[in-house]
């Protein structure tokens, strides 16, 4: 076996192994989200934003078993590579809507105006790119890979990033502006709009890592290094949607939580006033007799 031979296994079996890596962290992440979504029964129907989140884990996941699969095998066919658009497509959708749906208010509190404007763009621009996404897939499935075909999915795939980063920005931008205003000014806050910052920011983080380093593996000419980058982007990626989970979680843990502690302030509230009102009729009552007692005594001395 010659050096490249040699050389080229190891990367492989390091993009394998990196993949195997996003893989675990999706299903994870997905098993953890419908659990809790089965096991929480205050939620009568599952919201559309929660089912987006299960989709698009689930879509990571199997993005990165059919790189494992084109890795551990060298399928690099079409079909696979259609798997590969797909299923990259759907959870970058999933990922971008979840995340307005969620982090939106905060955006509106903030501004008004970038709010109806991020929406307009959101109802137009979205649909958009999934249309293209679709395009491309089907360049995959009935066209050979020529120069101008390059060039048609580049500006495609230039599109959807463009709205990617613009979204994404927007979120990052007003969710630290939101977290330093409530510093400054120490008002009271939902302590579910603060969770929505804290992990928007760490989420929007990974997706702008996932996004920079799929696109560089993208551009690259060696093949190795290629299939390497591309690895370590689906971990990224993986990571994005996976702390989106968690935010999910925590609010509902604190949803609960606060729930409990309102239970028990009104049921000690409640047995406050019952022993508030059982010591009146003891003092009323003792008022009453006193009188009694004292024209008794007085009708003995006499």
């Amino acid at each position: 076996m010659s050096l490249n031979n040699i050389t080229d296994e190891i990367y492989s079996k390091a993009a394998v192994s990196t993949c195997i890596i996003s893989a675990g962290i999706s299903f994870i992440a997905s098993v953890n989200l419908i659990w809790s979504l089965c096991v929480n029964k205050s939620e009568k129907k599952t919201p559309a934003a929660n089912i987006t989140l299960i989709v698009g884990n689930l879509s990571m996941f199997l993005y990165s078993m059919s790189y494992i699969f084109s890795l551990g095998y060298n399928l690099y066919e079409t079909p696979m590579m259609v798997i590969h658009g797909f299923t990259l497509a759907s959870a970058e959708c999933c990922y971008i809507y979840y995340s307005w749906a969620r982090g939106g208010d905060i955006v509106r509190r903030l501004s008004k105006l970038v709010y109806n404007i991020m929406n307009r763009i959101f109802a137009v621009l979205l649909p958009t790119v999934v249309v293209l996404d679709l395009i491309s897939i089907g360049i995959y499935l009935f066209f050979s890979l020529t120069d101008t075909i390059k060039l048609i999915l580049l500006v495609q795939s230039t599109i959807s990033e463009t709205f990617f980063v613009a979204v994404d920005l927007t979120l990052v931008l007003h969710f630290i502006m939101y977290l330093k205003s409530i510093q400054i000014d120490g008002s009271r806050t939902r302590t579910e709009f603060i969770l929505i910052s804290q992990y928007g920011i760490i989420s929007c983080s990974m997706a702008a890592v996932g996004f920079g380093t799929f696109g560089v593996g993208f551009i690259t000419a060696d093949s190795n290094l290629e299939n390497i980058l591309i690895a370590v982007s689906s971990v990224f990626l993986s990571l994005q949607l996976a702390v989106l989970v968690v935010m999910k979680l925590h609010i509902s843990w604190v949803v609960v939580a606060e729930k409990i502690r309102r239970d028990k302030s009104s049921v000690n509230r409640e047995v406050a006033l019952r022993y508030s009102a059982v010591s009146e009729n003891l003092r009323l009552s003792k008022q009453s007799e006193s009188p009694q007692l004292e024209s008794g005594v007085a009708r003995l001395i006499v």
